[in-house]
């Protein structure tokens, strides 16, 4: 298959949808391009959209998902556009049945508190005053022009000011999580848990925060893996050396 061909068949892929034959197809095609592997993950986040909305739901949209999904495929093979209007779809499918998150994340005061669409719209107009922080979980080194003096300050950082989104990204073993975080004080001992849908908790990851973490953008990026799919999770937690919760952003 051609990347074009592989392409057009990534968002069916994703949602499970795909004859055995084309799976395996599209497979093999995924093992030797990087580039359509990208695109896979760039889809990712679909699934567990469009997870949170029932049969009843869709029946009352006003225009049936089945239909847009299969005109939005239709329409473009083109990478980037393809992508960010099937998970636009999913968003905006969750949003009118929902009313709820349209990304995992939120803005956290101890309380596990989810983001609203309305609360990340207004993160969003905010975001030229106030960048989010990236922390994924095997730490990437910021360059040296970049290391940081806005890393924040034990004495001034506050659970109230932690904020944590998350993105997960299928794999054959299990999923692999990145977890954006800001507002965690420097010298913290920060455990990330998925609580299973089934009550169950598991580390995902563990990290101490560094000053040379930090970049000049006030950001510090880490990522791990863990072998829970995305449909056994219920939630992320992140948890301090006491075992205080700072933020919790449901699945």
């Amino acid at each position: 298959m051609t990347c074009d061909e592989v392409r057009i068949s990534l968002g069916v892929y994703v949602l499970g949808a795909l004859d055995d034959e084309e799976t395996a197809r599209v497979e093999a095609h995924l093992d030797g391009c990087p580039d359509c592997r990208a695109e896979l993950a760039e889809l990712s986040g679909l699934p567990p959209l469009l997870a949170r909305v029932s049969a009843d739901e869709i029946a009352h949209a006003s225009e049936p998902p089945r239909a847009v999904l299969d005109r939005l495929l239709a329409d473009s093979v083109r990478r980037r556009r393809r992508s960010r209007a099937l998970l636009t779809l999913a968003a905006s499918i969750v949003v009118a049945a929902l009313g709820g998150t349209t990304w995992l994340g939120l803005a956290g005061d101890g309380g596990g508190q989810v983001t609203s669409a309305a609360a990340a719209s207004a993160a969003a107009e905010g975001s030229a005053q106030a960048p989010q922080d990236n922390v994924l979980m095997a730490p990437v080194t910021p360059g040296a022009d970049a290391r940081s003096k806005v890393a924040p300050d034990r004495q001034a950082a506050t659970a109230a000011s932690v904020r944590l989104a998350i993105k997960m990204t299928p794999t054959k073993d299990g999923t692999r999580v990145a977890a954006e975080v800001s507002g965690v004080p420097v010298g913290t001992a920060c455990t990330l848990h998925a609580v299973g849908v089934d009550g169950t908790v598991t580390e995902v990851a563990s990290w101490s925060v560094d000053p040379a973490s930090y970049g000049a953008d006030g950001t510090s990026t880490y990522e791990s893996s863990t072998a829970l799919r995305a449909h056994q999770i219920s939630r992320f937690e992140l948890r301090d050396q006491d075992g205080r919760t700072l933020a919790a952003v449901d699945v």
